[in-house]
């Protein structure tokens, strides 16, 4: 799951997760990243730290909240333009698990995305190779 309120961000991020060979979902709000994260379960959460209504690090927190400890876990990666350390600091006590700036190159991407779900199947006990998917907010 991507949510990212920028529309041009989101297009050009579901381009990149797709050369990956990532199925995208796109999303434009916190509150449809919850909706969808309620009814399916998602490989991966890639959220931008600066969304209208709710931030990411307010996704996150629900998130982390959610009943279902399956949903509850997915790794999660905060994205942002800003560039100040405080706010990596802030995203990573929120909840999310890495932080990448913008704007994204595909392989750094690529590398943050397999880094983090070896880590999560690794401390799962899990062995078998995931197919990432991805959903995009804007």
């Amino acid at each position: 799951m991507l949510v990212d309120s920028d529309r041009d961000n989101r297009v050009m991020t579901t381009l990149s997760l797709e050369m990956l060979g990532a199925i995208v979902i796109s999303v434009t709000s916190v509150r449809e990243a919850i909706i969808y994260l309620n009814r399916e379960q998602f490989h991966i959460l890639i959220s931008d730290l600066v969304l209208p209504e709710e931030d990411g690090c307010s996704l996150i927190r629900q998130v982390r909240g959610l009943a279902k400890e399956e949903r509850s876990n997915i790794p999660a990666i905060a994205l942002t333009a800003c560039k100040v350390d405080r706010l990596c600091e802030h995203a990573i006590a929120a909840g999310f698990d890495l932080y990448q700036e913008k704007p994204l190159l595909t392989d750094d991407l690529a590398m943050a995305i397999i880094s983090l779900l070896s880590f999560h199947r690794t401390r799962e006990g899990q062995t078998s190779t995931l197919q990432p998917y991805v959903v995009c907010s804007d």
